[in-house]
C-alpha cells in the first residue's frame, strides 16, 4: 500500500502523463475525418512498438520466461489499456464533443477507486474520497467553462455512451498496474504489452470501413501520438502507479481537462477566464488531500 512519504518524482511522473493524453484528445479529434479509429490506434501503437524496439527490443527474449509466467497480467494490461480503451476513445471522437469526453473523463477517479476496492480490497476512507470528490468538481468546472447550465444543455451523443464504457477499461488498467511483475523492467514489459493490445486492435478492423487520407499533418499527428502519449507516457504513468497506487492516480486524470485549457490558451490563443484558475486550484486541492499521509497514530489505533 501507498504510504504517501514517497518523493516528488511520482507526483510529477503522473502530472506529466495526463498532460500528454490532452494532446492525444486532440489528435485524435483531429484525425477522425481523416483516418478510422482503427488504424489511429495501430498505427499508433505500432509505432510505440517500433520506437521501444530500438532500447528494449532483446528483453522480449532475455526475460522470455518471466513473460510466459507472467502472460495473463501483461495481457490484460495490453488489452485494457493498449487496445480496448483507445479503440472506445478514437471511436467516440467521432461522433461526439471534446467537451464531452472531457467531461466523461473527469468520472475516471470513481472507477478506479471502486475497482480497486473491489479487485485489491482498498479502503474507502473519507480522507481520499474528498480528494476524489474536489478533483471531480474541479474537472467539472472547466469542462463546463464556469456554468453548470452547460452540463443541462449537453447532448448525449453515442459517443458519450461509447467513451463511458471505455473509461472501465483504462480503470481496470491502472488497477492491473499493481500486479505487474517487478522481474521485468519497465521498458520491457511496456513493449510486451503493446504487442497483444495491437493483436486485439488488428482484430477489429472488421468493425469499420478502413481510412487512411494521408497528408502532412496526419503524419505529424501520428508522430505525436506514437512518441508521447504512447511511450513517455505510459513510462511515466507506469511508475507513478507503482510508487503512489491506482487511487492517487485516478485522481491525477483529472489534470487533463486542466491542461486542455492551457492547451488552448497557449496553442490557439483562447482567453484565459475566471473558472480556469478555480478549476485548476480544486484540481490541486484535491490531489493534495488525497496524497497526504495517513497519521501514525491511525496506524496504530487500526492495527491494535
Amino acid at each position: 500500500m501507498p504510504t504517501g512519504r514517497a518523493g516528488p518524482l511520482p507526483y510529477l511522473l503522473l502530472a506529466f502523463a495526463p498532460l500528454t493524453w490532452a494532446g492525444n484528445v486532440i489528435v485524435g479529434r483531429a484525425l477522425a475525418d481523416s483516418v478510422d479509429p482503427v488504424t489511429i490506434n495501430v498505427i499508433r501503437w505500432g509505432g510505440a512498438a517500433l520506437i521501444l524496439a530500438l532500447f528494449c527490443g532483446r528483453g522480449l527474449w532475455t526475460y522470455r520466461a518471466e513473460i510466459r509466467q507472467h502472460w495473463k497480467i501483461i495481457s490484460g494490461l495490453g488489452v485494457c489499456g493498449m487496445a480496448l480503451f483507445h479503440l472506445l476513445q478514437y471511436t467516440a471522437l467521432q461522433s461526439t464533443t471534446a467537451l464531452n469526453v472531457s467531461l466523461i473523463t473527469a468520472m475516471t477517479p470513481l472507477y478506479v477507486v471502486l475497482l480497486a476496492w473491489a479487485i485489491s480490497g482498498d479502503p474507502l476512507d473519507l480522507r481520499r474520497s474528498l480528494g476524489v470528490g474536489l478533483s471531480i468538481v474541479g474537472a467539472v468546472v472547466i469542462v463546463a467553462k464556469g456554468d453548470l447550465g452547460n452540463l443541462l444543455r449537453l447532448e448525449v451523443q453515442p459517443g458519450d455512451l461509447i467513451q463511458i464504457i471505455g473509461l472501465v477499461f483504462w480503470a481496470l488498467y491502472c488497477v492491473l498496474l499493481r500486479y505487474r511483475p517487478a522481474s521485468i523492467p519497465p521498458l520491457t514489459l511496456l513493449l510486451a504489452s503493446i504487442l497483444p493490445g495491437l493483436a486485439v486492435s488488428l482484430a477489429a478492423y472488421p468493425l469499420v470501413t478502413p481510412q487512411l487520407d494521408w497528408s502532412r499533418e496526419v503524419g505529424l499527428g501520428f508522430l505525436y501520438l506514437c512518441v508521447f502519449p504512447s511511450a513517455l507516457a505510459y513510462i511515466a504513468w507506469g511508475a507513478g502507479v507503482k510508487v503512489l497506487g491506482a487511487q492517487m492516480a485516478g485522481i491525477f486524470t483529472n489534470l487533463l481537462p486542466v491542461y486542455g485549457a492551457v492547451l488552448a490558451v497557449t496553442l490557439l490563443g483562447e482567453p484565459i477566464r475566471p473558472y480556469h484558475l478555480t478549476a485548476a486550484i480544486l484540481v490541486a486541492i484535491g490531489i493534495w488531500v488525497a496524497s497526504r499521509p495517513v497519521p501514525a497514530t491511525a496506524g496504530l489505533r487500526a492495527g491494535s
